[in-house]
């Protein structure tokens, strides 16, 4: 479905509650201008953003940045963001592909790492790379300090165990099978006014900003402008998400 941005507001009118957004955004491990500009989208938003930081490849550099940028929140992406599966299969670091005690290892790595670049602004989330974890990890994420887990669409909602929080994202800015920049805009407000005919009340976009292109940063532009301008919808903190 391809629409506009008016049928996205028409969408938005027929809501008859709030309905909440929220950005993650993947992959950080190191300050860069993508980076920077994320975040001066975030306080144009006065919202902020759950930034999945890669730990074994993240720098000093992003860790200043975390530091200086009230508009991030930090999360564990994996470990190495390496993927284990073998070629007949979708890519994965945190699959069932080698032994579990390695994958729980690199995970409290990761963990503490995380901590280490910024402790005052992590969550105890776990974005896998790619999207993808065995339900197995996913059963002992709790026991390894993880009270948050955040994949896509509805993945691991209905099998979380108890003490964990699985809040999804929802569109995905970046066509990764073709151009490998934003989606055409119009495709992603089909998608999202799909979303809403759903009912769904919480909406959690996803980007990469290392690979923004003009496409994806007038996406961001033009829906922050959207739910910032619209009575019935609102930019939600990751705190609020998975904590709130």
């Amino acid at each position: 479905m391809s629409a506009t941005w008016t049928d996205f507001q028409t969408a938005l009118d027929r809501q008859s509650g709030p309905v909440r957004f929220w950005l993650r955004d993947d992959d950080a491990v190191s300050d860069t201008a993508p980076l920077r500009q994320l975040a001066d989208w975030a306080a144009r938003q006065e919202t902020e953003v759950l930034i999945a930081l890669v730990p074994s490849l993240a720098d000093d550099t992003l860790r200043q940045a975390m530091a200086d940028l009230p508009q991030f929140v930090g999360a564990v992406h994996g470990w190495a963001h390496k993927n284990h599966a073998p070629q007949t299969e979708k890519k994965q670091e945190l699959g069932a592909h080698r032994a579990l005690t390695d994958v729980f290892a690199e995970l409290e790595m990761a963990h503490r790492r995380t901590l280490e670049i910024s402790a005052e602004r992590t969550l105890p989330v776990l974005v896998p790379p790619w999207n993808r974890i065995s339900s197995d990890v996913v059963r002992e994420l709790p026991a390894l300090g993880f009270s948050g887990l955040s994949t896509f669409a509805q993945a691991h909602v209905e099998d979380a165990p108890p003490g964990l929080r699985v809040e999804n994202s929802h569109i995905d800015i970046i066509d990764w099978r073709g151009t490998r920049g934003g989606k055409p805009h119009g495709e992603l407000i089909g998608e999202m006014i799909d979303a809403l005919n759903e009912g769904r009340q919480l909406i959690g976009i996803l980007s990469h900003h290392l690979v923004h292109d003009e496409t994806a940063w007038s996406f961001l532009e033009a829906l922050g402008s959207a739910v910032s301008d619209h009575t019935r919808a609102d930019w939600i903190s990751p705190s609020e998400v998975f904590v709130g």
